[in-house]
């Protein structure tokens, strides 16, 4: 069995429900992408992102970032290849810093660098290669859209996961989590593309 099936068996024992999201967010860890875990209050978000932070060597948290104080954080995040967790979108009370935060990080983890001057801050982030995990609610989703960044940054750099299941019966203990991070991605052999379905599935790929 794939490690990823156990690790679902074993949280649906004590946490019903959080399984696949757990194992979602593992993945995306994995693949050195940026995550938004959309759930409403109460569902488990943060069990998530607080326990594959726990298990992950190199996890780094906030609570947000703008240009300002991205500029604290350049050497931390050069040459970085962990994994950074923002608890929940909804405590970042304006709008700029929300903003910010969301194209911050979906860049990161998309282009790996950002260089930006302003009068008050200058970023100088290169080879970024971490992930990143950030919680929000549907309601601060649904303003989301409404920013332009959306439809230029967000909505193709960034993974989606709706975790929308409130738990009958909630758990305050820890789920059991025995996570084998495996090899460095980079090290992972490249695949082979002279199969005769391969131009087939990428044709399908190419339009999803």
């Amino acid at each position: 069995m794939h490690q990823l099936y156990s690790i679902i068996q074993e949280v649906e024992k004590t946490h019903s429900r959080l399984g696949n999201a757990i194992a979602f967010a593992i993945i995306c860890v994995k693949a050195r992408m940026c995550l938004l875990l959309v759930a409403p209050a109460g569902c488990g978000k943060s069990v998530i992102t607080n326990n594959v932070a726990a298990s992950y060597p190199d996890a780094f948290r906030l609570d947000s970032v703008t240009t300002a104080s991205l500029s604290q954080h350049c050497d931390t995040f050069s040459n970085f290849f962990g994994l950074v967790t923002i608890d929940d979108m909804g405590k970042i009370g304006d709008t700029y810093s929300r903003k910010h935060t969301l194209t911050a990080f979906a860049e990161l983890c998309y282009s790996h660098f950002i260089t930006r001057y302003t009068f008050k801050a200058s970023v100088l982030i290169n080879d970024f290669h971490g992930s990143a995990i950030l919680n929000t609610q549907p309601v601060i989703l649904a303003d989301v859209y409404q920013y332009p960044e959306w439809e230029s940054v967000l909505q193709d750099k960034t993974l989606r996961y709706y975790h929308l299941y409130r738990p009958v019966k909630p758990n305050a203990e820890k789920p059991n989590l025995d996570i084998d991070w495996g090899i460095d991605m980079d090290l992972v052999a490249k695949p082979d593309h002279r199969y005769k379905l391969y131009p087939k599935l990428e044709a399908i790929a190419g339009i999803q």
